[in-house]
């Protein structure tokens, strides 16, 4: 990832959850070098990073009937990575 800092997500609560080729410390530190926040899912959960949104985890559900969207590890490493270099992944 790159490592200049950004505010791209300001303002924005993610929880984690699943497995993913990148790894969770990693994916934490990238939210949180863009200006996002990491916490357990709750009513300000602004998105539930997941490599399965179809997952019946207790997170998952969680998310669900609060209405926290979806975001893909894979999409969210490639909008970062898109917004500090311009291009795409």
């Amino acid at each position: 990832f790159p490592s200049h800092d950004s505010a791209l997500l300001k303002g924005l609560v993610f929880a984690l959850t699943g497995k993913s080729d990148i790894g969770r410390n990693e994916l934490t530190k990238m939210i949180e070098n863009n200006g996002g926040l990491v916490k357990s899912v709750s009513k300000t959960t602004s998105y539930l990073v997941t490599d399965d949104p179809n997952s019946t985890s207790g997170k998952t559900k969680k998310a669900k009937e609060y209405g926290v969207n979806d975001a893909g590890r894979t999409s969210l490493h490639g909008a970062i990575h898109l917004y500090q270099t311009g291009h795409p992944i």
